[in-house]
């Protein structure tokens, strides 16, 4: 493949992400830059063939993407209606609804909306409707007062789940070509390094984690990913499924600006042997 123009749009080029990502780029002989999403130009626009938007978190509005409107469908990862979806988890729940049974879902609640679930059951999770690797995740055993607690503070910028006892939780990365449109998987599994915490919230410092090939993981997850990503216009995403004590599988997230960071760590020890930054550039940048 031809040499090509990449243009990282980031608040902060030092983040390990960026730093693996602008490695990767050039060891492909492709270019890269870097500019900040709130003040990049339509000359740096224009110059790129490839726009990779990391901005996520909630320190971040969505003006970013105001000015990437102007870029075809095909110039950035991942698309405009794909992004703004995948920034606001509550957004996500209203798709996803839409394509998945409930039962394949974590029923999700604004904390603006009235608390009449509160009956249901005694332990919640509390999450920032944005961030990710579970930063802004918190459990609750009153979920009435917690979610007062925050309005009396003015923070609304949450959502309630039902904790659900689990057994593992199952990522599936997924890779499209620009070029090609065809799509690659890399499937992780997580299992709690402590089975005796009352609530377990999987990041991967609290997981022991495997790379898993797709024919030995659960069909379930694997039709879960399926109708995430028909339902997505992507080239890369983290697809995140809980899997119950009693059996069943459920969408968490989906992440269209997954960390590298600990993949890294599984990654670099498997026969796979590169990075998450080497392993993007190869099979979305050149396929």
């Amino acid at each position: 493949m031809k040499s090509q123009n990449l243009l990282i749009l980031t608040t902060n080029p030092r983040l390990y992400a960026c730093t693996q990502l602008e490695a990767a780029i050039t060891e492909a002989t492709h270019s890269c830059r870097y500019s900040d999403p709130y003040s990049v130009t339509n000359q740096e626009l224009a110059w790129a063939d490839v726009v990779i938007n990391r901005n996520t978190g909630l320190n971040y509005n969505d003006d970013d993407l105001e000015k990437l409107a102007i870029l075809d469908r095909q110039k950035i990862i991942n698309p405009l209606t794909c992004s703004r979806i995948l920034r606001d988890k509550f957004e996500q729940w209203l798709l996803f609804k839409e394509v998945l049974g409930l039962s394949q879902l974590i029923e999700t609640y604004s904390l603006k909306q009235a608390p009449i679930y509160a009956s249901k059951q005694n332990k919640w999770i509390i999450k920032t409707t944005r961030g990710q690797q579970a930063k802004g995740v918190y459990p609750s055993t009153d979920i009435i007062n917690d979610r007062k607690k925050l309005i009396d503070k003015g923070d609304l910028n949450y959502i309630i789940q039902p904790y659900i006892e689990l057994k593992s939780e199952w990522r599936v990365l997924l890779f499209k070509g620009i070029s090609s449109k065809k799509v690659e998987k890399l499937i992780i599994r997580k299992l709690p390094k402590n089975s005796q915490n009352d609530f377990h919230i999987l990041n991967f410092a609290s997981s022991s984690c495997e790379i898993i090939q797709e024919d030995k993981t659960p069909q379930q997850v694997l039709s879960i990913a399926h109708t995430v990503a028909e339902s997505l216009d992507f080239y890369f995403i983290s697809i995140d499924i809980l899997e119950e004590q009693v059996g069943g599988f459920r969408l968490i997230e989906v992440n269209g600006c997954p960390g590298m960071a600990h993949s890294d760590e599984l990654l670099l020890t498997s026969k796979y042997q590169m990075t998450m930054a080497q392993l993007f550039t190869m099979k979305v940048i050149n396929n």
